[in-house]
């Protein structure tokens, strides 16, 4: 069907709408012209009428203009008469969506059987251009005679007419901005999912959204993007010999965002995990069927279990003074080569509902965070979204994160630490969400791994990105006769392919992803609370015997996220002793990797990287802090005022200021430091 739909051909789609749409129609029609669109179910044409369902997948333009047209005589004479619309309107610009529309492809499946097809295309935004004002239509006004002449938009340029049609003469004209037409246009890069991708990096997929469409998503979003997919041909009316190999583009008609979202499991699949949620042997099934490959004993269990509970995460919580606190947990390993890193990492990212891998060798800022560039598509500045940006609300896995260029360490400090990418370029001023866990894998500078040593001195990262790691492991391969037998053996069983998982991998992704959209613990117990509380206290007591830097208020933190995700894991909604215990002994086994010192006591300056001056000046800050929280418990001060009533210098305070800020031990607003 190629011909304009009319007549007796438009009563089925009219039908169709009344049938199905008829309450959001009304609704349309009672907030026009804030909303001027509406949204169909293409499930829903396709029981209404399969052969209408596949000729508007074959040919859908004359199916869009059909639509359009039926709100545009919805009260005239020609119009549907049985609707009983309420008043009369205009509805004359009205967009119809269609979303979850058939076929769904993947970028790397396009053929050119697809062209001209409506279909959607999932994958994930790379970047975004500038939304921008585009001409469809201009109208020119003759400088001699006043006359107007309209034009029609030609591939990317709008010509002016070559003659006025009244005076016959060439001009001048001036362009009637009022009267043209003008839409708003953005281009967008779409990329294949991690998980579909196929290999080939080239993949990609220029997607132009308009009107209300336009700037509705962001790097990194994973998408569903519905539409008409078309050839660039409009440009070879411009070019001398044009290629007649052209790219393909999707004419994007509606959006959905595709969060690995299992909101709508089969009720039979949540009957799985809650059984397995129930099962007493829980934490015992989610080791073994994590890297399944990698033999593990006593310590190596906690490391995987570690991951897995990076993979739950803990609760975001929105304060009173407008900031959140964090629910991400970030982990560490340094590990000696051939002791799995890498393999954790790739089996992290297979299971996160949402995952991102990448490889701190050769990585830019811009490759792991975002960046604003000139686009090859559009010729405007686009927005770029990096790895970290890629995982919102999701996992990254970075792998030789030792070998990162200093520029990616720094941009990676700003990130962990805020969640969030800062874009000041070209005259974009946004900010892009990195709210995601990650899971790092270095390796160290000499080749084996020293508890006993900082690890600043074994790992070229600096102590402010240390310090943003929760949990930090230590992997070594010490040479033993029994284990390297146990170890070899493992490897040849786990050849066979055959081989069963304890719980299956779809499964266990659905599980998290189900857990992570359902369950938000909360902490109903005083008693609970204290556990925690109580461990800390320890750990900074017995620090402090032995003069050496305490474990500060992001360790706290961090055994909270645990135990929240620890609970989580179990689908409960309230975190218990058991989940406070799952928390401790994994930090256990952090200070025992990380923060012991040759005399096998706690020192954080150890494990935090911090040389002996640094490690001085923490100590002055832990010491000034609670004295500082003191002053302003009852009234704001300036920090002038605090530096004179503790006896400091003022660039001392504002130094610690600055940091209790940062560290949300403190609020600094109009220049005034405030009790949180």
């Amino acid at each position: 069907m190629t011909k304009r739909i009319e007549g007796e051909a438009l009563e089925p789609l009219e039908r169709f709408l009344n049938t199905h749409y008829r309450e959001d129609i009304l609704e349309l029609v009672r907030t026009y012209p804030e909303h001027r669109d509406l949204t169909i179910d293409y499930h829903d044409l396709e029981r209404f009428d399969p052969d209408i369902a596949d000729e508007f997948t074959e040919q859908p333009r004359p199916f869009i203009d059909a639509f359009e047209r039926i709100f545009a005589n919805l009260n005239t004479r020609d119009g549907p008469q049985s609707w009983d619309i309420p008043a009369p309107i205009d509805l004359d610009d009205v967009n119809v969506r269609v979303i979850n529309a058939r076929p769904n492809k993947s970028i790397e499946d396009l053929r050119s059987m697809d062209i001209g097809r409506y279909l959607s295309v999932t994958g994930m935004v790379e970047e975004v251009s500038q939304v921008q004002p585009e001409i469809t239509k201009a109208v020119w006004t003759c400088q001699r005679c006043g006359a107007q002449t309209e034009t029609r938009r030609v591939g990317e340029t709008v010509n002016g007419p070559y003659e006025c049609q009244s005076c016959e003469r060439e001009g001048p004209f001036r362009i009637d901005e009022v009267q043209s037409e003008v839409r708003d246009k953005q281009g967008i890069i779409l990329q294949p999912l991690p998980e579909q991708s196929q290999g080939n990096t080239s993949d990609d997929l220029a997607v132009f959204a308009y009107h209300d469409l336009a700037g509705q998503v962001s790097p990194g979003d994973r998408l569903r993007a519905n539409g008409i997919l078309e050839m660039d041909t409009e440009s070879m009316n411009q070019e001398d010999a044009p290629d007649a190999t052209r790219d393909t583009r999707l004419w994007a008609n509606g959006f959905e965002r595709e969060q690995a979202s299992f909101e709508e499991l089969d009720p039979q699949r949540i009957e799985e995990i809650e059984a397995l949620a129930n099962d007493d042997e829980l934490f015992s099934l989610l080791r073994q069927s994590f890297a399944p490959h990698i033999l593990t004993e006593d310590y190596g269990d906690l490391i995987k279990l570690g991951i897995i509970l990076q993979l739950f995460g803990g609760v975001r919580r929105d304060l009173p003074n407008g900031t959140q606190k964090k629910a991400d947990i970030n982990i560490l390993m340094v590990g000696e080569p051939g002791t799995g890193k890498s393999q954790f990492i790739s089996t992290a990212e297979q299971i996160a509902p949402k995952g991102v891998k990448a490889s701190g060798k050769n990585a830019t800022a811009a490759g792991l965070t975002a960046t604003a560039e000139r686009s090859e598509l559009t010729g405007s500045w686009t927005l770029k979204a990096g790895a970290l940006v890629q995982a919102n609300n999701g996992f990254a896995g970075i792998d030789e994160f030792d070998k990162m260029s200093d520029a990616a360490r720094k941009s990676m400090h700003e990130a962990l630490e805020d969640q969030q990418i800062p874009i000041n370029k070209a005259g974009m001023n946004v900010t892009l969400p990195a709210k995601c866990s990650v899971l790092a894998g270095a390796n160290p500078k000499y080749g084996r791994y020293d508890r006993y040593e900082a690890l600043n001195e074994q790992i070229e990262l600096g102590p402010t990105l240390i310090q943003r790691f929760d949990l930090v492991f230590g992997l070594t391969d010490p040479v033993d006769e029994g284990r390297d037998w146990d170890i070899a053996q493992h490897q040849l069983e786990y050849d066979n392919e055959d081989l069963e998982l304890e719980i299956d991998l779809e499964l266990l992704r659905e599980y998290i992803a189900y857990a992570r959209q359902n369950i938000d613990p909360e902490w109903d117990s005083q008693a609970v609370k204290d556990e925690v509380a109580e461990y800390y206290v320890s750990l900074r007591q017995d620090a402090a015997q032995d003069d050496n830097m305490a474990p500060g208020p992001r360790m706290n933190d961090a055994l909270r996220r645990l135990s929240e995700a620890s609970a989580r894991a179990r689908l409960s909604d309230t975190v218990e002793p058991q989940d406070v215990d799952r928390a401790t002994s994994l930090m256990d086994y952090h200070i025992g990797q990380v923060a012991l010192d040759e005399n096998g006591e706690i020192n954080a300056a150890q494990a935090d990287g911090l040389s002996s001056i640094e490690s001085q000046k923490e100590a002055e800050y832990d010491q000034l802090k609670p004295q500082i929280i003191e002053l302003v418990q009852d009234a704001a001060m300036f920090p002038d005022q605090i530096a004179r009533e503790l006896g400091e210098t003022e660039n001392t305070v504002r130094e610690y200021v600055e940091r209790m800020a940062k560290r949300g031990d403190v609020l600094k607003q109009n220049g005034k430091v405030e009790a949180t």
